[in-house]
C-alpha cells in the first residue's frame, strides 16, 4: 500500500527574519510620516485634500511593507518582492512630492530587504504543513502589527528624548523588533508579550527621563 507523503513548507531562516525586521522598519516610519502628512507638518502642499491624499498614500506604502513581512514569513517570496518593490518605487517617486519629512529614508531598509534575495539559504529546512499551527502563525503576525503602533511611540520619542538617549531609545526599540520577529519564527506565544512589554518599557523611560534627567518635549 503506497503512502502519500505530507506537503512540505518552507521554515523561515534568519535571512528572512532580517529582511522582516527590515521591512517592519520601513512601515514604521512610513506610518509616522502618514501621520504627519495628515496634521499638514510640513507638507509640499498647504491645502487640507492634499494633506488627506498624501497622507492615504503614505498609508498605502506603509501597508504594502507590512504585507512584505507577513508574505516573507509565510514563504511566499514572490508576492513579497513585489510589495517590496513597489514601496520602494512609491518612496523614490511619489511619496517626497506629498508626504512629510523624513523623506528617502525608508529606502534603505527597503533596499537592503530586496537585496538580501540575493544571499543564498542552502541551511533552510522543511517541515510538515500539518504541524505548523495556525492559531501560533495567527498570533505571530498580529504581534508584529501591534508593534507598528508601538514604533511611532519611539519614533516620536524625538519630541521629548536629547539626542544620544535618543539613539538608545531606537536601537531599544531594534531589539524589541528582532525579538518578535523571532519569536513569530519559532511560533511562541510568547511573541503576544513583546507590544505590551515594548510599549510599557517606553512609558517607563519617559517617566523616569521626565523626573531625574529633565526630559521635557
Amino acid at each position: 500500500m503506497t503512502t502519500i507523503a505530507p506537503s512540505t513548507r518552507r521554515s523561515p531562516t534568519p535571512v528572512v527574519h532580517i529582511q522582516v525586521g527590515l521591512a517592519l522598519v520601513a512601515a514604521t516610519v512610513l506610518g509616522f510620516r502618514a501621520a504627519r502628512t495628515a496634521l499638514g507638518q510640513a507638507v509640499p502642499e498647504t491645502d487640507t485634500a492634499s494633506h488627506v491624499l498624501g497622507a492615504l498614500v503614505v498609508g498605502g506604502a506603509a501597508g504594502l511593507a507590512t504585507a512584505a513581512a507577513v508574505l516573507l514569513l509565510a514563504s511566499r517570496q514572490g508576492a513579497a518582492v513585489a510589495a517590496l518593490a513597489t514601496t520602494l518605487l512609491l518612496e523614490l517617486v511619489v511619496l517626497g512630492a506629498v508626504a512629510s519629512p523624513p523623506r528617502l529614508i525608508t529606502a534603505l531598509p527597503l533596499g537592503l530587504a530586496m537585496a538580501l534575495f540575493l544571499v543564498p539559504n542552502p541551511g533552510a529546512t522543511s517541515r510538515p504543513a500539518g504541524a505548523v499551527s495556525r492559531s501560533r502563525t495567527a498570533a505571530g503576525v498580529v504581534a508584529l502589527l501591534l508593534m507598528l503602533p508601538v514604533g511611532f511611540l519611539y519614533l516620536m520619542s524625538g519630541l521629548v528624548v536629547p539626542s544620544p538617549n535618543l539613539f538608545g531609545m531606537y536601537a531599544l526599540y531594534g531589539l524589541l523588533l528582532a525579538g518578535a520577529a523571532l519569536l513569530a519564527r519559532r511560533r511562541s506565544w510568547w511573541v503576544l508579550a513583546l507590544p505590551p512589554l515594548s510599549a510599557g518599557l517606553w512609558f517607563l523611560l519617559i517617566t523616569i527621563g521626565g523626573r531625574f534627567w529633565g526630559w521635557q518635549p
